[in-house]
C-alpha cells in the first residue's frame, strides 16, 4: 500500500469516526472551555460514584444527620462566572451543570438533579425521591413512598404521611 493511499484511507476514516462522534455527543455552548468543580470535590466525586444512601419511607430516618449535606456535595466555584455567562458547562466523571446569569445553577446526571438557587437553597431529585436543604440548615426527606421528614434544626423534627 503507498502512503498516499494509507494516508487518504486514515483520513477519511477519521473523517467518518469523527462526524459518528459528533452525532452522539450532546452540544455544550460553553463545552471545552470550562469543567465546573464542587467546592468539596471529593464530596462530590463521593456522591457519583456511590449516590446517596435513602431509605423508603421518611418515618425511617430518626436523625438529622441521616438526611445527605447538599451543600457539602452540591456548591460550586461560580463566583467568576455568575453574571457574566450562562450555559451549559461539563462537570466531573460525566455529570452536566447549567449556570443562569444570576448565579442560580443545575447540576445533573444520570438519573438526578441538583438546583442551587440564591440562598444557597437546595433542591436535590433522585430517580424517586426528593431532599431539600435551605440556607438555615432546615432539611427535608421526602420518600420513595411519598411520605417526608422536615428537620427545621438538629433536635426538632416533623414527619408527614
Amino acid at each position: 500500500m503507498s502512503a498516499d493511499t494509507l494516508l487518504k484511507d486514515s483520513t477519511k476514516q477519521f473523517e467518518t469516526d469523527k462526524i459518528d462522534i459528533l452525532k452522539k455527543t450532546k452540544p455544550l455552548s460553553l463545552s471545552g472551555f470550562t469543567i465546573m468543580t464542587s467546592k468539596n470535590p471529593n464530596e462530590f466525586d463521593s456522591f457519583l460514584e456511590k449516590g446517596f444512601s435513602i431509605k423508603e419511607t421518611a418515618k425511617e430516618i430518626k436523625s438529622y444527620d441521616e438526611i445527605p449535606s447538599l451543600t457539602r456535595v452540591f456548591l460550586a466555584n461560580v463566583e467568576d462566572f455568575s453574571g457574566k455567562r450562562e450555559g451549559e458547562f461539563l462537570g466531573p466523571k460525566g455529570s452536566y451543570f447549567f449556570l443562569w446569569k444570576k448565579g442560580n445553577y443545575r447540576w445533573y446526571g444520570d438519573g438526578w438533579e441538583a438546583n442551587v438557587f440564591p440562598g444557597n437553597q437546595i433542591v436535590f431529585r433522585g430517580s424517586n425521591y426528593t431532599i431539600v436543604e435551605w440556607e438555615n440548615g432546615k432539611k427535608q426527606y421526602v420518600a420513595p413512598n411519598g411520605t417526608s421528614v422536615v428537620f427545621s434544626n438538629r433536635e426538632s423534627v416533623l414527619y408527614s404521611d
